[in-house]
């Protein structure tokens, strides 16, 4: 088993952060939030909507057992979770069904160049804050991003840029904290396709690589969570790499999924599948459009 590398102690202000720039959900901030769930946070909310690669069934076991180490490490349960990587968030229009935006955006994905089964060989975790606070998730990734989820994300976000049911920006992460202190890059990015954290273009209208391709094993489940001391948090991720640093397994990916989200960006349900095949315009060269979105 592939040996694990240093744990990165220090804290990562998440710019695959996906925010909503200036409509503030009054319903997932201030004091009245403090203690809502992440499903309960998002039901004044629209629907959101999330692009995938799944977790195998086979290796759902050794991941619950580290989402519960961390539910007792760190004092809190995490919501419920689907466990994935994400290719790309949509926050949908009120206007639609979500059995209708669903089979659209599954049409959508289902005609790109979808990859081959792929592996991701994890090595390494870490605390990641928005800025707005010290913890918001306990992440998974491979620190040499690979190849083929940088390239399919490109490819997503340019197709899902103008996908007729984008109903502007994410909400999740509409804290005016994260937003405010997010870069020219990421703030272009909500604005022309909803979310940050994107392989698409920037402020400058260049191609900026920014995806960061990892599980989350645990979401703080309530902004009152994200108040952890930076000590405790500290000690939780060295506890974690002794239990679990050598067990940290390369995962191979055969489907896509479509899910609803949570409030935190968790995947409460599995809506759709999309089996990963060969394709001859796999390699196809994406071409970014300089034109904004509505």
């Amino acid at each position: 088993m592939k040996k694990f590398s240093k744990l990165a102690l220090g804290f990562l202000i998440s710019i695959a952060c996906l925010v909503q720039s200036d409509a503030v959900a009054a319903s997932a901030t201030g004091k009245e939030a403090e203690g809502k769930s992440s499903h309960e946070l998002l039901q004044n909310q629209q629907l959101h909507l999330a692009v995938a690669y799944e977790l195998p069934e086979g290796q759902r076991k050794l991941f619950g057992e580290m989402t519960e180490f961390l539910n007792k490490e760190l004092g809190f349960v995490s919501p419920n979770n689907n466990p994935h990587v994400t290719v790309m968030h949509v926050r949908i229009s009120q206007n639609v069904t979500q059995e209708e935006a669903v089979k659209h955006l599954k049409a959508v994905i289902e005609g790109l160049p979808v990859p081959t089964p792929w592996t991701i060989a994890l090595d390494n975790s870490y605390v990641t804050s928005t800025g707005d606070a010290p913890y918001r998730w306990f992440d998974l990734n491979q620190k040499a991003k690979p190849e083929v989820a940088m390239q399919f994300n490109a490819k997503v976000a340019e197709a899902l840029k103008g996908f007729k049911y984008r109903d502007g920006a994410l909400e999740r992460c509409s804290e005016p904290a994260v937003f405010n202190k997010m870069n020219p890059d990421g703030q272009a990015q909500v604005k022309n396709y909803g979310a940050s954290g994107l392989n698409a273009l920037g402020a400058d209208g260049t191609l900026k690589m920014n995806h960061n391709p990892h599980f989350t094993l645990h979401y703080a489940p309530s902004l009152a969570a994200r108040e952890i001391d930076a000590k405790k948090l500290e000690a939780v991720t060295k506890n974690f790499g002794e239990k679990f640093g050598a067990r940290l397994p390369s995962v191979t990916f055969t489907n896509l999924i479509i899910g609803r989200l949570g409030y935190n960006g968790n995947i409460e349900e599995v809506l759709a599948r999309i089996p990963l095949r060969a394709s001859s315009a796999s390699t196809a060269t994406v071409q970014f459009s300089t034109t904004p979105a509505k």
